[in-house]
């Protein structure tokens, strides 16, 4: 397990946003948390973006070029919401990643870098 300083950001139609999180990476996979309540996984073999917190799970596959499904579950409700997530581009470079797509015609870009590896 190693033990990383990243810094995020997303960009959508709303909002630019750029912070700075602790993270770890094991057995391939990105693992922070955001504002003391989301816990966000990133897989780096299987390009799957997982956000979790008290009211939401939000599960995306990426698939560079492809659309696929990708879900989001109101937990007060046990309900599932299926969106459309169209994959535009996919960029990684050792730990960073960078990734362009459309949910339900809404535009993102998810960008993770590296800053800092603190062992």
């Amino acid at each position: 397990m190693s033990k990383i300083r990243i810094l995020v950001t997303v960009n959508n139609d709303e909002s630019n946003t750029t912070n700075e999180f602790d993270a770890i990476i094991q057995d391939e996979t990105l693992k922070y948390i955001e504002n003391k309540e989301t816990t966000v996984i990133f897989s780096y073999l299987k390009n799957i973006l997982i956000r979790e917190n008290n009211e939401l799970r939000m599960e995306y596959s990426f698939n560079e070029n492809k659309k696929t499904k990708g879900i989001i579950l109101v937990k007060e409700y046990n309900q599932e919401i299926n969106v459309e997530v169209d994959t535009k581009s996919i960029k990684k470079e050792n730990n960073n990643i960078e990734i362009d797509f459309n949910v339900e015609n809404n535009k993102f870009k998810y960008k993770v870098e590296v800053i800092k590896w603190v062992f």
